[in-house]
């Protein structure tokens, strides 16, 4: 089925179906680890496999019924805002991902997993860890374009994105958001049904420390996104990001108070302690210029289990538990992740990481 959307006529998407097209399988794993990578498979452009995260709302047969969509923009069920990858206005964003891909031999594992959920119409937030750069998210977002013509929702920096003539421009193409607008992001969520999220935003991205906190979520006090999936019944899906922060290595010298102030715009006392990153060629002062070329991996895992929903919202005990609960729970994955993923990665990601640790024996 086609559809007229902003972007032009959607072209018909691949569909891996049970025989009731009104449902979809549950697996029985729910409750294995997050990012369970033992499937090494890598991303396809073919049907969907057939293993799906499991949804806390099964019925007796073990099965979830497929919910249908009230998306007004849509001629089908599936969650997300329709875009065609053949259309002349996202072909510059995906030709830049296309070589971003080959530069960092990018991979995605368990990507199916969202595919589904995508299918079956369910509300989704994704979110992810974060770190100073565009190309990561770029990269999973032109894949979920490509192979399902759905896009998320994101949010970005009201000033550093917003604030630059050509960075708003592409925000506004690929649905970028601005932050610190609680209400279009859970307008979004409601009618759109696909957020890609950063919980930690620039005190993840920019203020962290990379050399001691590698790696390392910065979500206390940042619980939106677990209050928007419990009240809109979303799936929570986490995705482990390998390779993001060894994109730019963080120097020991202080960001300078212009290139802050940039970032924040005019206040540079914000992300003030900031350490200067440097890509290939230099300083990295405008995202994706000249990243290193280490590998990047995106793990995606099951659905979250967020036990009893209503019971999180009403009580304020029980949701801040709850959190806890979800950001322990991520680290451990994201940490496995990254154990699992350097230990499979090629000479040329072994030898970037390297190098940055002799510059940083000698203090820099």
């Amino acid at each position: 089925m086609c559809s007229w959307t902003s972007h032009g006529l959607r072209r018909p998407l691949s569909r891996h179906r049970d025989d009731d097209p009104r449902r979809v399988r549950a697996d029985e794993n729910c409750a294995r680890d997050l990012c369970d990578t033992s499937d090494d498979r890598r991303f396809s452009t073919g049907p969907l496999l057939a293993s799906h995260g499991a949804s806390p709302l099964r019925d007796h047969k073990g099965t979830v019924p497929r919910q249908r969509s009230n998306f007004p923009h849509t001629g089908d069920d599936w969650s997300g805002v329709e875009a065609d990858p053949s259309d002349p206005a996202l072909r510059p964003f995906l030709l830049l991902a296309a070589g971003l891909r080959r530069y960092h031999r990018h991979r995605i594992r368990h990507l199916e997993r969202l595919g589904h959920l995508l299918e079956a119409g369910r509300r989704v937030i994704v979110v992810s860890n974060h770190a100073l750069d565009i190309v990561d998210p770029l990269l999973f977002v032109a894949t979920v374009c490509e192979r399902y013509g759905r896009i998320p929702h994101f949010i970005g920096h009201e000033n550093f994105i917003f604030g630059m003539p050509v960075l708003r421009d592409v925000a506004r193409r690929w649905y970028v958001l601005p932050a610190r607008r609680p209400a279009d992001t859970e307008a979004a969520l409601q009618r759109d049904g696909f957020l890609m999220l950063f919980p930690g935003a620039g005190t993840e991205a920019l203020s962290r420390d990379y050399r001691r906190e590698p790696y390392r979520l910065k979500w206390e006090g940042r619980g939106g996104f677990l209050r928007l999936a419990l009240k809109y019944d979303a799936q929570i899906l986490f995705v482990a990001t390998v390779g993001n922060d060894d994109m730019y290595f963080q120097s020991r010298l202080p960001m300078p108070d212009l290139l802050l102030a940039a970032y924040n715009g005019g206040d540079p006392e914000r992300y003030r302690g900031a350490r200067l990153q440097f890509g290939l060629v230099g300083p990295h002062i405008l995202p994706a210029v000249t990243p290193l070329p280490v590998q990047i991996t995106h793990v995606v895992s099951q659905p979250l289990e967020l036990g009893n929903r209503k019971a999180a919202l009403a009580d304020p005990g029980a949701f801040d538990a709850l959190h806890r609960r979800v950001n322990a729970r991520c680290q451990s994955s994201l940490t496995r992740a990254v154990n699992r993923e350097r230990s499979r990665a090629d000479l040329l990601d072994r030898g970037v990481r390297r190098v940055g640790s002799l510059l940083r024996g000698f203090g820099l």
